[in-house]
């Protein structure tokens, strides 16, 4: 059941991010019903056999913002009921996500599986996306039309979105291009094509935190292995290299476009100061999950006419809207994965996720949340350092205690 898990996650993801240009809220539900069924044939399972669930910390974010909301909603301390519902509906639906997976990655050659499917499909999509880009004239996948044909790239409809989804799985490349020799020109290109593609998406900090990205995995793999530098060297160069020239091939025109705009971060620095604002009248109870888009108006800083929907930092608006519950959720899931990318260098995409949420709203992205979760709860097992990826398709030794005579 564990592997068949671990495929219906995957499943599920994928299915849910090649849909999510879609504006009806069905590719969003998909991970949603996905998560609830899953944990519950987990428990059902586990009871019928007596068995104890695998339980990890990070169940406990998900369960404080769930068990907030009902306060909010209770105690009346919410702008809005109906969407304080749909917030705990998420949040709900991420705590069984991480339910599932807990169970099921207690299988390693599963949580390898898993992996791999996140990495091709994450290369898959970065090619498409670039060849979309200056192919498709404003059409997703070149059939589907998109309201604002300005940021989308690949299946998002906000290339920022995109940047993170890359960050996220761009660790798993670069490690295993570091590590194996024999499959080194294949983790190379994927490396590359997935930082090209956040290149010609035109976000500025997607490129700013894959640069640095690339070097952290790079000095962290160095300093874990303990390797002599001419060992790593060669590789690091390699993976360099092919990122500038598929960048340099792909072009950098709408970066520079976007770099040389006046004052790029002027809105969402007001947009901070609102959600400030928010925390200072509300710092305990917050203004209720989901909430935000639904009292900014009444901190707006300025009216350019068109609706926020969100704060543009998922740290500010969480902590605006479930209060110093919502921070302490937030901040306890990112020290969790700022230890396990430390221990595993692949999870330190999920860390690039938790900095770019200082600049924008990833968090807010239904499957970048649930990607994130995932990658925890598969980094929660026993260490899995990079040079040991390909080990893992192979039989577990036998642990049977061995009798001397």
């Amino acid at each position: 059941m564990r592997m068949a898990t671990a495929w219906a996650l995957a499943a599920i993801l994928c299915a849910s991010i090649l849909t999510c240009w879609s504006p009806e809220r069905w590719p969003a539900s998909l991970i949603e019903i996905g998560a609830f069924v899953l944990a519950q044939a987990w428990i059902v399972r586990l009871a019928w056999r007596g068995e104890s669930p695998r339980l990890d910390i990070t169940l406990l974010a998900p369960a404080l913002l769930l068990v907030w909301g009902a306060l909010q909603m209770a105690l009346g301390w919410t702008a809005a009921l109906s969407e304080t519902a749909r917030g705990m509906l998420a949040w709900g639906a991420y705590l069984a996500l991480l339910f599932a997976a807990l169970q099921a990655f207690e299988d390693r050659l599963a949580r390898r599986r898993f992996l791999d499917i996140l990495l091709w499909f994450a290369f898959a999509v970065s090619l498409e996306a670039i060849l979309q880009a200056f192919t498709a004239s404003g059409r997703v996948f070149w059939l589907f039309p998109v309201p604002d044909p300005s940021y989308f790239m690949g299946p998002f409809l906000y290339h920022n979105h995109f940047a993170a989804f890359v960050e996220a799985l761009l660790p798993l490349a670069l490690a295993g291009a570091m590590d194996h020799p024999a499959k080194r020109l294949w983790y190379t290109l994927a490396s590359a094509i997935l930082a090209a593609a956040v290149i010609v998406s035109a976000s500025r900090s997607g490129v700013a935190i894959v640069a640095v990205e690339i070097v952290a995995v790079i000095a962290v793999h160095q300093w874990r292995a303990r390797h002599r530098p001419s060992r790593i060297l060669p590789a690091a160069a390699i993976v360099l290299a092919m990122v500038a020239a598929i960048a340099w091939l792909a072009g950098w025109e709408s970066l520079t476009v976007r770099l040389n705009e006046p004052d790029p971060y002027l809105d969402r620095l007001q947009m901070l100061r609102s959600s400030l604002d928010m925390i200072r009248d509300h710092p305990f109870t917050g203004v209720g999950l989901n909430n935000w888009p639904t009292v900014f108006p009444y901190y707006a800083r300025y009216d350019d006419g068109r609706f926020a929907n969100q704060a543009h930092n998922d740290w500010a608006q969480l902590a605006a809207e479930a209060g110093l519950a919502g921070l302490a959720a937030f901040g306890l899931l990112f020290a969790v994965a700022l230890r396990r990318g430390l221990r595993n260098i692949w999870g330190l995409g999920v860390v690039c996720v938790f900095l770019h949420a200082f600049f924008d709203y990833p968090f807010e992205k239904p499957q970048i949340a649930a990607l994130v979760l995932l990658l925890l709860a598969a980094s929660s097992q026993q260490d899995i350092l990079s040079g040991d990826l390909d080990n893992l398709s192979s039989p577990l030794p036998d642990r049977r205690p061995v009798t001397i005579d």
